[in-house]
């Protein structure tokens, strides 16, 4: 798998920016450092991952399982 991935980077995309994965990480990491010194009582409240899929509302849960329910929607 390595092998693949270093294959990519260095041969099929060599000029993209890996890095900027943790860059913006970074960047929402200061971003959430100062909206909790700024409002401690919110930040609490409030999750902590960016990409944190988990909460999602049970609405966007629901259209989800709704558009799989027949198998006339599949490509294959």
């Amino acid at each position: 798998l390595d092998d693949a991935v270093n294959h990519v980077k260095t041969e099929l995309m060599p000029d993209y920016d890996y890095e900027i994965f943790e860059k913006r990480q970074e960047e929402w990491e200061k971003m959430q450092l100062e909206e909790a010194k700024n409002n401690p009582q919110q930040a609490s409240s409030e999750s902590t991952a960016p990409n944190d899929t988990s909460a999602e509302s049970p609405s966007t849960a629901e259209e989800a399982s709704k558009e799989v329910d027949s198998e006339e929607d599949m490509s294959w």
